[in-house]
């Protein structure tokens, strides 16, 4: 049982390896100073929103090793456009108005997206500092060959989060605009 345990992750381990060369980096620009101050005082815009967009983790209870960090290029999607996008290491912070927002991120193939995650609607209000994390669940079913891949696969997922637990998380990211 234990061989098939360790040939599941590295399975695992080579599917990720082969799609992390199709992806395409994203475009961006560093922050302003005044911008980086802001974020690491948590201060937002009186009459604007704040959207932290952040890597998360890469996890499934078959992975015996824990969640790893999910690396992959994304884009931040509101309402059906792209507002900026990640690289490993970074958090991209935007400024938008308030109102109601469809967001989910997508990840970076090429000229387009690959995996798409749920969409998750927020009521952004003057002030808000919102967290949005980019995680990914891998698929359980890939052990069972095509038809479990297809059966469970893999899935982008948008996490909101609390800023008392995702503030401290930003902290050693480069932060960056959208370009």
């Amino acid at each position: 049982m234990m061989g098939r345990s360790v040939g599941f992750r590295l399975f695992v381990l080579v599917v990720i390896s082969s799609l992390a060369a199709c992806v395409s980096p994203a475009k961006n620009v560093g922050a302003p100073p005044e911008l980086e101050r802001a974020v690491k005082a948590q201060t937002a815009p009186e009459e604007m929103a704040r959207i932290h967009f952040f890597h998360g983790v890469y996890d499934s209870p078959a992975m015996i090793f824990g969640p790893m960090s999910n690396k992959q290029p994304a884009d931040l999607i509101a309402n059906g456009t792209v507002q900026g996008g990640i690289n490993k290491g970074q958090v991209l912070v935007i400024d938008l108005d308030p109102q109601e927002y469809d967001f989910s991120w997508g990840e970076r193939v090429g000229d387009g997206h690959g995996l798409v995650s749920n969409k998750l609607t927020i009521r952004l209000m003057p002030g808000d500092l919102i967290y949005l994390r980019a995680d990914i669940r891998p698929s359980m079913g890939a052990a069972f060959g095509i038809v479990g891949a297809l059966a469970d696969p893999p899935r982008a997922i948008l996490v909101r989060c609390a800023p008392e637990e995702c503030a401290s998380q930003i902290g050693a990211l480069q932060i960056v605009v959208a370009n």
